[in-house]
């Protein structure tokens, strides 16, 4: 696999005053005491939202410092373009005649430039623009280090995948120009313990490193597939097609591609895949039917005769009615309704082994619950126009929220299972900060919805010209909760508190 680099001009970086701390984009921040208390785990992303046309979107991460008079050095938009080809075993469409395949043949491919835990970066496949050369693509991304470049071929979708780490593109053009070649075969055949093809499945690489996925192989009615790869570290995956084999189980295993290696032979053995007609009605708390407005999940927790591990959904039908293949074994299920305005039903999950015996017979879903709460700012009074946002804990982390009266109360209905509970201060009370409460309303109380101080967070967003103004600054955590919002004013300052 041949890979080309080559950049143009330099892009240069700017300096701060002594007063102040300044960030390189994507880099850990340094803030020492403030985030000390709350522990070692917690991990901050700024996103970062400009106006206009001038930059890109952008993160930066927040690990430990102090939270004030940053400046926040937004970086400016660079191109990289190129070209992607590979080795073309059909190159004219026909298998009548048995002819050589062509190299360097353009190829059509996704092509993404990212960087892992940020919104930095952006995605194409080659070939977008009919007026652009074949093969060819061009991404806009902000001026940074770090990032994540990956090929996936489409068509032909028989050759490897290319992915590369640690990319630095902080010049304004870079070209890019991958040769993705031919590869070396993986092949092998999927089947049942007692040898039956498993026929459908889909069968594709993973980069180990990186979690980036490779092209997918659909084993034919003998079970064989076939992929191609370069020399490295992979997991193979084996899963069911979503749309006529969703039941059947993901098996994962290592493949490491030696350099010496022309060629990896993997058969996956699937064990006993049998499987019992499973059927059921979902009713309303009412004992209404619910028709074809209930998604059904299923995820296994323990298969008695086949490996690995299934997850799929499907729904009832119009008269209400569950029918589906499963395997023998122990499954979570998860019923979940259509979540509407005037929707009252609550989602429920229910643990069934399945054995010889498949029918679930009638299944009540809850009723949602009526919440009625009193937010308080951080002096004991009425936060009035708070917002209140409710997200279920699993199921498909469905939100419901609302706003609160000049009273501060608010009335609300909601699943009774596992809440988070995000309560953001109006925009005119600058002594509150965006608080977390964890929740359940089958045996928590609101009455402890009140809004915290938390610590405050400043500073101002620079170009390398001049400041920026009004652009949407949001903090998220890992789990992409939101921890605060604001918007910089015309000089690019900024500053609003955050609690944990």
């Amino acid at each position: 696999m041949m890979y080309t680099l080559l950049g143009f001009a330099f892009l240069g970086f700017f300096g701060c005053s002594s007063a102040e701390f300044a960030l390189d984009e994507a880099s850990a921040w340094d803030t020492g005491e403030a985030l000390s208390e709350y522990g070692p785990d917690i991990s901050l992303r700024m996103d970062i939202q400009p106006t206009g046309d001038g930059y890109l979107p952008q993160s930066f991460q927040l690990n430990n410092s102090s939270w004030k008079n940053l400046v926040v050095p937004l970086q400016e938009t660079v191109r990289v373009e190129g070209t992607i080809v590979g080795f073309d075993s059909n190159p004219y469409g026909s298998f009548d005649t048995v002819v050589p395949g062509e190299s360097e043949i353009p190829i059509e491919a996704y092509v993404e430039i990212s960087q892992p835990g940020t919104i930095n970066g952006a995605s194409t496949n080659t070939n977008e623009d009919s007026q652009s050369t074949p093969g060819s693509f061009s991404l806009n991304i902000p001026a940074g280090t770090g990032y994540q470049f990956s090929v996936i071929p489409l068509d032909p979708s028989d050759l490897p995948f290319f992915v590369s780490t640690n990319e630095n593109f902080t010049q304004p053009a870079t070209l890019l120009d991958i040769d993705l070649g031919s590869g070396y075969p993986v092949y092998g055949q999927v089947t049942e313990s007692d040898g039956t093809p498993v026929e459908g499945a889909f069968v594709r690489l993973i980069d180990t490193n990186t979690g980036v996925e490779g092209p997918t192989s659909t084993t034919d009615d003998d079970g064989y597939y076939m992929l191609r790869a370069t020399q490295g570290d992979y997991s193979i995956r084996v899963e069911g097609d979503p749309l006529k084999l969703a039941w059947l189980p993901t098996v994962e295993t290592e493949l490491i591609f030696s350099e010496d290696a022309e060629f990896s032979n993997v058969n996956f053995d699937m064990g006993n895949l049998s499987t019992i007609d499973v059927t059921g009605y979902v009713f309303g708390p009412n004992n209404e039917p619910m028709g074809s407005d209930v998604r059904i999940r299923f995820t296994s927790l323990n298969l008695d005769n086949a490996n690995g591990k299934a997850i799929f959904e499907t729904s009832t039908s119009a008269l209400s009615r569950l029918q589906e293949d499963l395997l023998p074994g122990r499954w979570l299920v998860e019923f979940i309704p259509e979540n509407t305005e005037t929707s009252s039903v609550a989602p429920l999950s229910q643990i069934v082994n399945i054995n010889t015996e498949g029918n679930l017979g009638d299944i009540i879903l809850p009723e949602t619950v009526l919440l009625n709460c009193k937010i308080r700012d951080v002096n004991g009074g009425a936060a009035e126009n708070a917002l209140v946002v409710l997200k279920e804990v699993g199921f498909d982390n469905q939100i419901v929220s609302g706003w609160t009266d000049q009273n501060g109360d608010i009335e609300i209905e909601v699943s009774p299972i596992d809440l988070d509970v995000f309560i953001s201060p109006a925009n005119t009370d600058l002594s509150s900060a965006i608080t977390y409460i964890p929740f359940n309303p089958s045996t928590d109380s609101c009455d402890r919805f009140n809004l915290e101080t938390g610590d405050i967070f400043s500073g101002r967003l620079d170009g390398p010209e001049d400041a920026i103004g009004y652009a949407s600054i949001s903090i998220y955590d890992e789990d992409d909760n939101l921890y605060a919002q604001t918007l910089t004013d015309e000089s690019g300052a900024f500053s609003f508190r955050i609690a944990f």
